[in-house]
């Protein structure tokens, strides 16, 4: 997945590619891509270690949709699940509960703007993301 401190170029340039074209999109990951060019971008970064030039020799396919979808896809291939397997059945039961529903909702869509907000730092590490970036004025309805 990573080698050393580096993160894997398909994350790197998602996330890039997200936080200047897709942040006020609405549906963000709810829209699907084009399969095809998902597979085709998929290709083109397992292709290059370094992702060098994906992005530029695939310029035609490079859509929100497709890349909010790629990064989908390489998240749901990841060996190691992002949620430990010891708290799978807590937050199942966090997710399945009627009760409170939409104060979670609310604070489930703010800690995913600081995740996007965390994700696009990870990629600039020079680059602070506040409230007045692209991440900070991301649609929550979007994630």
């Amino acid at each position: 997945m990573c080698q050393g401190n580096t993160l894997p170029p398909i994350f790197v340039e998602s996330i890039k590619y997200l936080d200047e074209k897709g942040m006020e999109e609405v549906g963000l990951f709810r829209v699907a891509g084009d399969q095809g060019e998902i597979q085709e971008l998929e290709a083109a970064f397992k292709q290059t270690a370094s992702g060098e030039g994906v992005m530029e020799s695939n310029s035609a396919i490079l859509t929100v949709p497709n890349m909010a979808s790629l990064l989908k896809l390489w998240l749901r291939n990841l060996t190691t699940s992002l949620i430990p397997e010891a708290s799978y059945e807590a937050m199942m039961q966090y997710a399945n509960s009627p009760a409170d529903f939409s104060e979670k909702v609310r604070r489930r869509e703010q800690k995913a703007v600081r995740v996007m907000r965390r994700c696009a730092s990870l990629t600039n590490p020079t680059r602070r993301f506040g409230t007045r970036s692209r991440a900070g004025r991301a649609a929550t309805t979007s994630l």
